[in-house]
């Protein structure tokens, strides 16, 4: 017997949605707002949502400030780390699910234990070793560096994982049939398996951009020099010992979230697969 929707269940669930989405939206949207008002209406009590009038001046101060070369920066930053973190994942991937060789297991699970060291436990560490690369000629290493800020603390464990568990997913069958055309592994990993796996391959490229571009602890570590500044760095300058700019803070907080939106809005279909795929990867 199927369960009728009555008026009073749709009438319950339409009033949940709409808290859900006054609940996750409204703070940004009131975010959105302030950028728009004076450090006088800001500080009013109680706030109102609504500018008196919509103050344009704190989008041209930002572009005064840190942040244009700040969001420069993290985009080259979270751009390069991408292109590293897959090169180094993806292979990974493919050989724990698709090759058989001696401590296969052993190195999966090493993998995965990356993921459970917290970050902050290995800063101190890891500024250490960045201090003291070889083959560098600086006496600080990579400290205030761009690699310095690129190579560190990857989501390589993470996307390793997720990727393996999407390859799971793809049958086997294939492979044995485009090796049976006389491809060797190499080139059943890039015209086979690559192919199929785009809506994975999306939502890593969303997951890692956003883990490089949302750091805010490691970059307060390393970096030493303005050119370096991350956006999430910029943003943290106008907060002073005394007083916080919220406005303006606010207004780059809001630029911030715009390559995120693109990003997603851009691989949205790819990611919302991946998510699918990867948990029939979970059956195998």
């Amino acid at each position: 017997m199927k369960n009728k929707r009555t008026p009073l269940n749709s009438f319950i669930i339409a009033v949940i949605a709409i808290l859900l989405t006054i609940l996750i939206a409204g703070p940004f949207v009131f975010m959105i707002l302030t950028t728009f008002k004076q450090i006088g209406e800001v500080m009013r009590f109680p706030p109102k949502l609504l500018p008196d009038s919509f103050y344009l001046q704190n989008y041209v101060k930002a572009l005064h400030s840190y942040i244009p070369r700040a969001f420069l920066n993290s985009l080259f930053v979270s751009a390069m780390s991408v292109i590293v973190t897959l090169l180094l994942s993806l292979p990974a991937a493919y050989a724990f699910s698709r090759l058989n060789f001696p401590g296969r297991n052993f190195f999966f699970m090493l993998t995965l234990s990356t993921m459970m060291i917290p970050q902050g436990l290995l800063v101190v560490p890891m500024f250490n070793i960045m201090k003291n690369m070889p083959l560098v000629s600086s006496e600080y290493g990579w400290i205030d560096t761009f690699p310095g800020l690129i190579f560190p603390f990857l989501s390589i464990g993470f996307i390793t994982f997720y990727v393996r568990q999407y390859f799971l997913g793809i049958p086997r069958s294939l492979d044995e049939a485009a090796r049976i055309d006389g491809a060797n592994k190499l080139q059943v990993f890039f015209m086979v398996i690559l192919p199929l796996a785009k809506p994975a391959l999306s939502l890593a490229v969303i997951f890692s951009f956003m883990n490089k571009w949302n750091d805010y602890l490691w970059p307060m570590a390393i970096i030493r020099s303005e050119n370096h500044y991350t956006i999430q760095i910029a943003i943290k300058m106008f907060q002073g010992q005394f007083n916080t700019d919220w406005p303006m803070m606010l207004t780059g907080a809001t630029v911030s979230v715009i390559p995120i939106l693109i990003l997603y809005v851009a691989f949205q279909k790819g990611f919302e697969q991946g998510l699918s795929g990867a948990s029939a990867g979970m059956k195998e």
